[in-house]
């Protein structure tokens, strides 16, 4: 089999498992299980700070009912306290040799707030299903990848790509008899596949260069 350098495993917000999703400790365990890829989430506050965090509001991690634009960092860190900014996450690993997927929830200030973070990271790589982040990562001369969710949304977008690379989800390639026509020319990567032999039908295809999961278990089985 490729190595991990040809075929990429990327931890799905770290190991969200064990651990609270995009967390530090979370981070910590998927480095340690051998991971030299990892996802996060980014979002912007109303104060402005950018903060590891998947979700609009605090509902399904915090139990509140706020959204986290409306929030500032001080009262996000008092209801979280594991809460990571953006320049903490960057703190912690810029020093290792990982590629880290910075994916952009929002729009494109927060992709501009970031950018001296990306400069100190070894590997950044800038997705969002916002194109127009992506197409400015493009701009800015950063690795991007554009993230789709369905067939409908890539081929409503696919003539105004700025770059080749896609993550999509696992269902795009392995329900769709026509994906090897309509991705054969991209790099893509599949989201959030933890079941091991879907992974081995993916493999099967060539243009899928790596996999993102939740299970830091998938290191050792594939």
């Amino acid at each position: 089999m490729p190595s991990n350098d040809e075929f990429r495993l990327f931890a799905h917000r770290g190991d969200n498992r064990n651990f609270t999703e995009n967390t530090l400790a979370a981070f910590q365990s998927s480095v340690k299980a051998g991971f030299l890829a990892m996802e996060l989430d980014l979002v912007r506050l109303r104060d402005g700070n950018v903060v590891v965090f998947h979700d609009d509001d605090l509902n399904r991690i915090c139990g509140i009912d706020r959204s986290v634009y409306e929030i500032p960092l001080d009262d996000f860190k008092n209801a979280f306290p594991d809460l990571l900014t953006a320049e903490e996450f960057v703190l912690h690993f810029k020093d290792l040799d990982l590629e880290i997927n910075l994916e952009i929830k929002d729009d494109i200030k927060t992709l501009e707030t970031i950018l001296p973070l990306t400069k100190k990271l070894r590997k950044p790589l800038i997705s969002s299903f916002n194109s127009d982040v992506v197409d400015e990562a493009v701009e800015k001369g950063l690795p991007s990848a554009y993230l789709f969710s369905n067939l409908y949304s890539f081929l409503k977008r696919k003539l105004f790509l700025k770059n080749r690379r896609l993550h999509i989800s696992s269902r795009m390639v392995l329900k769709n008899p026509l994906s090897r026509l309509f991705f054969r020319h991209y790099q893509v990567y599949c989201y959030t596949v933890n079941d091991p032999e879907e992974v081995k039908r993916l493999r099967a295809y060539p243009f899928i260069k790596g996999i993102f999961t939740d299970r830091v278990e998938m290191i050792m089985e594939v």
